[in-house]
């Protein structure tokens, strides 16, 4: 899982009326995206921390769902 890379994208978003900007997460395989996961993060550093600690770790794909369900519950 050497060539997975996680990045950050900041984007802004619309509910209800109101305009935000929040952080989602683009996975790559290579130069290929293989998944795109928006609006995980509201703070961008705490968004550009977790990808760097995934990126470090080399996070494997498959588990991202669990690793975001247990940072959004914290």
């Amino acid at each position: 899982m050497s060539d997975v890379k996680y990045e950050v994208v900041e984007e802004n978003l619309k509910t209800e009326g109101l305009n935000y900007t929040s952080y989602g997460i683009i996975i790559y395989e290579g130069t290929k995206v293989i998944r795109h996961i928006s609006d995980v993060f509201l703070n961008k550093n705490e968004a550009v921390r977790y990808v760097k600690l995934f990126n470090d770790e080399n996070l494997s794909p498959v588990h991202i769902d669990y690793v975001i369900e247990d940072i959004i519950s914290n």
